[in-house]
């Protein structure tokens, strides 16, 4: 029954020419990460002129599927992604070979795509200090002591599409030795980095 319905689902796309499955492989795989939207559903039924929206919602996460499965595996063969994702065989050998050459021709893009969304530590916006003097302490010998407050703004990695990450705020103290040490691994890592061309 699977096998059935996988079959019918891709056999919308037989009759379209290549710049179109194409078009719509690209427009699948930029929603992998806020989910296939109603606008996407009735441009691809107009395109393959079909009106029947559940049947366009399984096509394009069929499509999905099958381009996550690609970019996770990266078969750089027609043979190889017919074997080992194109194996139903109630799917026509044209349209096997078809879409094997597709995604043969989107996989540096969808690879470009999955790298740019891959998690990331947050990014520093702003940073901003300002020197506290301890007026009171549990230890005498602290009482008075020059400290450094650091304020930092961070924004966080971006989860959808067309939409910000959040910017959260981190402060911690820094004593006078432990900020030569905090300057000293700063001044190496600039050094490090100014060595590299």
């Amino acid at each position: 029954k699977k096998k059935k319905k996988k079959k019918k689902t891709m056999d919308i796309l037989e009759s379209l020419p290549d710049k179109h499955i194409e078009k719509i492989f690209s427009r699948a795989y930029q929603t992998r990460l806020d989910g296939i939207n109603e606008g996407l559903v009735k441009s691809v039924a107009q395109l393959v002129k079909n009106d029947n929206m559940d049947s366009i919602r399984q096509l394009l996460t069929t499509i999905l599927d099958l381009i996550e499965l690609h970019v996770y595996h990266s078969f750089n063969t027609k043979e190889g992604i017919i074997t080992h994702l194109l194996n139903d065989e109630e799917m026509s050998d044209t349209l096997k070979d078809r879409l094997a050459s597709i995604l043969l021709t989107l996989e540096k893009p969808f690879h470009d795509q999955a790298l740019r969304s891959q998690i990331s530590l947050p990014k520093l916006l702003h940073m901003d200090y300002r020197v506290d003097i301890k007026s009171s302490s549990k230890h005498l010998n602290s009482m008075s002591e020059p400290t450094m407050i650091v304020d930092l703004l961070l924004q966080q990695n971006a989860t959808q599409t067309q939409r910000m990450g959040n910017t959260t705020k981190r402060s911690f103290e820094l004593n006078k030795e432990t900020l030569d040490v905090t300057l000293k691994g700063m001044y190496k890592i600039r050094d490090q980095l100014a060595s590299i061309k």
